[in-house]
């Protein structure tokens, strides 16, 4: 029965949802903003979007009029499979994610904005059935991730084609994960049953700075600087139960009152928007983010340490102005984990790559936005307790849809 125990904490190391940490492995994965999700997220030099307020704050100078967006939801569909140590394990999921709201104003000569954005909001339930190590895995999965960002942003044009913006974030990161495990060896006659449950939330705050210049009539150049996340205060929970299968408890553990940590650290970024002709641009967006290292649950007995290294991504957008009312996009980005291999006591490091495509409609009030997206993810689950190890190749897809709304008063 002490293998069973061992095998047990391998299991929750390994199973819980890969989606549920992607945002803080792979930042901006998710399609967020206005018209940068039709361009694979890139849009540092991107004009009259409501999305600058993350992107680059500068570039909301560049919108003179009052206006509301509220830019969707994405619709997604996961589906995962692992294969190595664990024997061939698959999943499939479907989620829904909202992303942005923002409402912006000229006043004097400066252009402000409030904005609600959920860069993250993944609800993911979910079946796994499989082999470990010669032994059958039932398991029900449940997680539900998400962060909410409530800002505020200032924009002036400071001198000709010149423009500075900044936006203050307060947020909110909430997780919530639980499964049910059942593993059981058909030639022993033995088995047990994990059950495993963490909640909490984390309040902070950060800061976005942009700048933005026109050199010339067809090249916009923009900067965008991200603060690390600052922890202003944080709660969780975390309860496990091991039974064998006549229901004797083997093991019962909880922490109560933990204080999680979820650092987010400095990152720089780049862009250019180049017009090739009136009707044709080209975007890209270059990011560095600074590794930081830190515990996730300090003092609990599912807590890992958690190790970032420096991480280069980059996106790339086009815009094709098929009429004067319509124009269509396509991009692409590339996303990595910064997570340090093999530092992590069950890690599930992820490297991403995008595809995107769209149209989006202007009118004299209204502008609307539809397109579709896909997420290709391909890395590794890893994890360590006692003499046990498993480590899994995993690969992940995504479809969803993402449409955008901007109403003009």
């Amino acid at each position: 029965m002490k293998i069973f125990c061992s095998h047990s904490k391998l299991l929750l190391l390994l199973l819980f949802p890969l989606l549920a940490q992607a945002n803080r492995e792979n930042p901006t994965l998710f399609p967020i903003g206005e018209i940068e999700p039709f361009l694979g997220n890139t849009g540092i030099a991107l004009k009259k979007s409501s999305g600058s307020v993350y992107y680059n704050p500068a570039a909301l100078s560049t919108k003179d009029d009052v206006s509301f967006s509220a830019n969707g939801s994405s619709y997604f569909f996961q589906n995962s499979s692992f294969k190595g140590g664990s024997g061939g394990i698959g999943s499939e999921s479907f989620g829904i994610l909202p992303t942005t709201f923002v409402s912006s104003k000229p006043f004097k000569s400066f252009v402000g904005a409030i904005s609600l954005l959920v860069p993250d909001a993944v609800i993911y339930n979910d079946q796994i059935l499989g082999e470990v190590q010669s032994q059958t895995l039932r398991s029900l999965i449940q997680s539900d991730t998400r962060s909410l960002w409530l800002g505020a942003t200032l924009s002036k044009e400071l001198a000709e084609n010149m423009r500075l913006g900044v936006s203050l974030f307060l947020i909110r990161k909430e997780l919530s994960k639980s499964s049910t495990s059942l593993l059981e060896s058909p030639i022993l006659n033995q088995g047990i049953t994990v059950a495993s449950q963490t909640k909490g939330a984390i309040h902070g705050a950060t800061l976005i700075v942009g700048g933005m210049s026109d050199l010339s009539e067809n090249l916009t150049v923009g900067v965008r600087i991200k603060t690390p996340f600052l922890k202003i205060k944080s709660k969780a929970e975390s309860y496990q139960n091991i039974k064998s299968f006549t229901g004797t408890y083997i093991q019962s553990e909880s922490d109560l009152n933990l204080e999680p940590n979820d650092e987010d650290p400095w990152e720089f970024a780049f862009g250019v928007n180049w017009s090739l002709t009136p009707q044709f641009e080209l975007l890209s967006d270059l990011s560095l983010q600074l590794k930081t290292s830190y515990t996730d649950l300090p003092n609990s007995a599912v807590s890992n340490q958690i190790e970032t290294k420096k991480t280069l991504r980059a996106s790339f957008g086009t815009r094709f102005h098929w009429a004067e009312s319509l124009s269509l996009l396509a991009g692409l980005q590339i996303n990595p984990s910064n997570l340090e291999t093999g530092l992590n006591e069950g890690y599930s490091k992820m490297d991403y790559y995008g595809v995107s495509f769209g149209a989006h409609w202007m009118s004299e009030r209204i502008n609307s936005g539809l397109g579709a997206f896909s997420l290709f993810g391909k890395g590794e689950t890893s994890g360590h307790v006692q003499s046990l190890s498993l480590t899994n190749t995993v690969n992940v897809e995504v479809y969803g849809i993402y449409a955008s709304s901007s109403f003009k008063f």
